[in-house]
């Protein structure tokens, strides 16, 4: 009788051993399963910040685009100054949505920052980080850095190092304005005049070359960028990033067109 009883306390304790094993990896699995969900739900809104950033920066550079044409003399199809004080807070909103989602997804937020800094200086200021006045190869420059370090927070590339954004400023040191050619000349002076840092230049006669130079050579470089930028647009809105349409979009224009057939004309008829 007693080896019956122990042999079924034995069973007993295998059995309720074999329940609580049971009960553990069931706990494990289900604690690993959500562990993966939330990863995969911060993975998202991480890419969910960064799709926004590059969304309002596209945005950003759009308009900015049609104000560099403005002031070479094409007008957009919309009242410039009426829309702009809209337009400024729609890309303000768009940016600090996407800077909170990075804020609270990403796990290298301190070592990405300044490349958010750099874009939104770009396209919000429309001055390049050696302090010259922002064109679309610094635009696409800003761009792409950006996407360099969103594929370090996705673990696709590795963290950048220590000294990164240090060698980063010691090469884009702005020069002494003295240094600078005619043309950077023009281009320094250019973004101390947007940026309300003067409110006038005076420009010697190699300066003037420049100067002049700009309105030939500068409107084509623009127009293609806004083509560029308004199909960047058309897709983010596709991909629900942004809802809003652009200006020229919601007057059922491709504005863009007629900026370049503008800016190709006249520079074909100054060569």
């Amino acid at each position: 009788m007693t080896t019956a009883i122990i042999s079924s306390l034995a069973a007993i304790t295998a059995a309720a051993i074999t329940a609580l094993v049971a009960m553990f990896v069931a706990f494990r699995s289900k604690k690993l399963e959500m562990l993966a969900n939330s990863e995969e739900r911060k993975a998202a809104s991480l890419e969910r910040g960064y799709n926004t950033l590059l969304a309002a920066a596209d945005l950003c550079w759009h308009y900015r685009c049609h104000g560099a044409l403005n002031y070479y003399g094409i007008d957009p199809p919309f009242d410039w100054e009426q829309e702009l004080p809209k337009i400024k807070n729609q890309v303000e909103a768009l940016f600090f949505r996407a800077v909170d989602l990075l804020k609270a997804n990403s796990l290298n937020y301190e070592s990405i920052a300044p490349s958010v800094l750099v874009l939104f200086q770009v396209t919000w200021d429309a001055q390049t980080v050696t302090m010259m006045e922002a064109r679309p190869d610094d635009y696409e420059s800003a761009r792409q850095l950006v996407i360099e370090m969103s594929r370090i927070d996705a673990r696709l590339t590795k963290p950048v190092k220590k000294q990164f954004w240090k060698k980063f400023s010691k090469k884009n040191k702005p020069s002494p304005i003295e240094e600078l050619s005619p043309e950077d000349k023009l281009r320094r002076a250019a973004s101390m005049i947007k940026n309300k840092q003067v409110e006038t230049v005076i420009f010697q006669d190699d300066g003037f070359s420049a100067f002049i130079e700009s309105f030939q050579k500068n409107p084509p470089i623009f127009a293609e960028s806004l083509a560029r930028t308004a199909s960047r647009v058309e897709y983010w809105r596709a991909e629900k990033v942004i809802s809003d349409a652009t200006l020229c979009e919601s007057l059922n224009k491709l504005c863009y067109e007629d900026a370049q057939t503008i800016a190709s004309e006249r520079s074909g008829s100054e060569n």
